[in-house]
């Protein structure tokens, strides 16, 4: 099952490239966008709609669990302000550090913070590393040097999730001796690090949850899961604590994606070869934990939805992957308040009952 760089690009490739899934998200939170507040479109500007704080709220408004507030439309350019960045072909990562970032951010660390107590671990200490701090230009020089590792060691697969990921942001190691590193779905676009010891942690991070987030766009632009999903049985894992909760379905599919491309980066950058691996590093588990979610994903098959299948076989190499061309729709409303986008081959529909429908339609079909 473990697939080389290439190999993992083109199962991506086939749900649409990494540029291809960053155009069609961002007309998703336009269209919401616009639904919400009546700004036309060329009003909405990158800087908005790829701030992961912006992105929090307007997917909270979607699904009708909290009004807009314009006064939470935090752009990007607010978070990286005097940012120390990477840049590469295929993306630019900034290190919020400016103190202006904290108190946006601060609902980033509760929500971690709470996570991990879910999991028994005392975090209520947790803080925000930022330039105010003296320890904070070091580590987020670690963080760019882990960046261009990454890029040096699998370039493909690195190419290939950066596109994903607006933000990296580091934490005090207090509170947070049990947390590699983190990324929060309520957060999309943003990747938590307690300050990194080397290169090859904050590489073996942008890898996992580069993997999230790049799930993220998939779930928000394909039909990853069905409509009964969340009466899927919860899955326990052979390497969790038997008093461990169990994990859902959408975690399963997401975890199995991570280890999936933490597997291929392992093997392609050396393996048990790699230079400063610690002891709590995932990358030497990956294939096994792997192939674990696999089977027990493919058992559970029909909780996905129509690309959630394929997507999980092609990970699984249970099939060969064709041409994937499914994707969300179902009868719309007449009388609905529409957005449309145009966007990659493919017509987005917002439509705002209450909560807000999207659907994706192929230019052939459209």
């Amino acid at each position: 099952m473990l697939h080389a760089p290439t190999e993992l690009q083109a199962i991506h490739a086939a749900f649409g490239t990494a540029d291809a899934l960053v155009v069609r998200r961002r007309a998703v939170y336009s269209a919401i966008l616009e639904l919400v507040s009546g700004r036309h479109e060329g009003d909405i500007t990158v800087d908005l709609i790829d701030s992961p704080i912006v992105r929090a709220h307007l997917g909270e408004v979607a699904v009708d669990v909290r009004r807009y507030r314009p006064e939470a439309l935090v752009p990007l350019s607010r978070l990286t302000s005097n940012a120390l960045s990477f840049t590469s072909t295929a993306a630019r990562i900034a290190v919020a550090g400016d103190v202006q970032a904290r108190a946006p951010l601060e609902p980033v660390v509760r929500r971690i913070e709470s996570e991990l107590s879910r999991n028994g671990a005392s975090a209520t200490s947790i803080q925000l590393m930022l330039n105010d701090d003296p320890a904070f230009n070091g580590a987020a020089r670690t963080v760019i040097d882990g960046l261009e590792l990454a890029v040096k060691l699998c370039p493909e697969l690195a190419d290939d999730l950066m596109p994903h990921v607006a933000l990296f942001t580091i934490m005090g190691t207090a509170g947070a001796e049990q947390l590699g590193s983190a990324s929060v779905r309520e957060y999309p676009g943003v990747i938590i690090v307690p300050q990194p010891a080397s290169a090859i942690e904050v590489a073996e991070a942008l890898v996992h949850e580069g993997a999230h987030q790049k799930f993220f766009d998939l779930g928000v632009t394909c039909s990853v899961f069905g409509e009964d999903f969340h009466v899927a049985p919860a899955f326990k894992s052979s390497w969790a604590p038997r008093t461990a909760p169990g994990w859902p379905l959408e975690q399963c599919v997401a975890a199995f994606h991570a280890y999936t491309c933490m597997a291929t980066f392992f093997q392609s950058a050396g393996g048990s070869g790699i230079v400063g691996l610690t002891d709590f590093s995932l990358l030497p588990h990956a294939e096994s934990r792997a192939l674990e979610l696999a089977s027990w994903l493919l058992e559970q098959k029909q909780f996905l939805g129509p690309d959630g299948r394929a997507f999980v076989e092609a990970l699984a190499a249970a099939t060969t992957l064709g041409r994937v061309d499914e994707c969300n729709r179902s009868m719309m409303a007449e009388s609905a308040q529409t957005v449309v986008r145009r966007c990659c081959g493919w017509t987005l529909t917002a439509q705002m009952n209450g909560s807000i429908d999207l659907y994706w339609v192929s230019v052939d079909e459209a």
